[in-house]
């Protein structure tokens, strides 16, 4: 009778797993393609996105963070404040991306929704100095040119 029980539970051990790990399997396949694009439009090396501390190190050069700070996260307690600068850095990945300060808390709240629409979406990588429309520039003014002395 034991081994009825047992073998029960095995089996739905192993079909709650399959529940979760599928899905979960599914998710970190996009969210690693996404990541990917939205390097390579940054004018990153895409494969970064598979490399785990590399790939915050990229995320954080994009945003114009010192990219080493990602290997503070590796510190016990530290990694709260590298954690921290992760969120702001994807608020700072939407602006970078020309995207609204909504967009930028969404991609803060919901990053794997918001990382699929910079990485499969229009949106293009426009840094964080241009982030605003392109201003006309004003014409370049020449310095007047002297009066000549009539000669005779």
């Amino acid at each position: 009778m034991n081994t009825d029980s047992s073998s029960i539970s095995t089996s739905s051990i192993s079909a709650l797993i399959s529940v979760i790990l599928i899905p979960l399997i599914i998710i970190t396949v996009l969210m690693i393609i996404a990541q990917w694009k939205v390097f390579v439009k940054a004018g990153k090396p895409g494969w970064a996105s598979i490399v785990p501390v590399y790939n915050t190190w990229i995320t954080f050069e994009i945003v114009g963070y010192q990219g080493w700070w990602s290997i503070l996260s590796l510190i016990p307690f530290v990694n709260f404040f590298v954690t921290i600068l992760v969120l702001i850095s994807y608020f700072k990945i939407a602006k970078a991306f020309g995207k609204s300060d909504l967009f930028g808390v969404l991609n803060v709240l919901f990053p794997y929704v918001g990382l699929l629409i910079l990485g499969f979406g229009k949106a293009q990588f426009v840094g964080l100095g241009n982030t605003t429309a392109p201003v006309a520039s004003a014409p370049v003014r020449q310095a007047p040119t002297p009066p000549t002395i009539p000669t005779v």
